[in-house]
C-alpha cells in the first residue's frame, strides 16, 4: 500500500473542486484505488503526458467525477 502525501495545493484544488459542484467522494474514490491498487478504472482513460509534462499522468474524462 502506497501512501498519499496530501499538501496545501491538493487542499486547495479540492476545496476548489467542491464549488464548482464535483463530486468529491468519487475523487476520493478514486484516489483510494490509486493508494491500494496504483491503477485507475478504464472509465477513467488515464494517460502519460508528453513534452514539459514528460513522466506525468492525466485523466481525460473530467465526467467521470
Amino acid at each position: 500500500m502506497k501512501m498519499l502525501f496530501v499538501g496545501n495545493a491538493f487542499k486547495r484544488d479540492m476545496k476548489f473542486a467542491a464549488k464548482r459542484g464535483r463530486s468529491i467522494k468519487k475523487m476520493l474514490s478514486l484516489l483510494d484505488c490509486l493508494v491500494r491498487d496504483g491503477d485507475l478504472p478504464a472509465r477513467c482513460r488515464p494517460h502519460r503526458l508528453s513534452g514539459v509534462y514528460a513522466g506525468l499522468w492525466a485523466i481525460s474524462n473530467p465526467t467521470s467525477f
